[in-house]
């Protein structure tokens, strides 16, 4: 996803989400999830984030993303 002020992508998620829902999504590890994460919590959701740091095999550059789950009504 891309830098978002005025929250296009959450209030695409709230359209379609259930009032009881999990939304998953993997971050580049770029500098747009606070913001998008403000967002989230302001449509119910909390906030879960998990480092993924994946190997790195000779001569390639390692994954460092980040597993985003939003999470309401569970």
């Amino acid at each position: 996803y891309e830098r978002d002020e005025r929250g296009d992508l959450a209030a695409f998620i709230e359209a379609h989400a259930s009032p009881s829902a999990e939304v998953w999504l993997v971050d580049p590890n770029r500098s747009n999830r606070p913001q998008f994460h403000r967002h989230m919590r302001l449509l119910g959701f909390s906030v879960h984030e998990q480092a993924l740091i994946q190997g790195q095999a000779a001569g390639e550059i390692p994954y460092r993303g980040r597993m985003l789950t939003y999470v309401r009504g569970a």
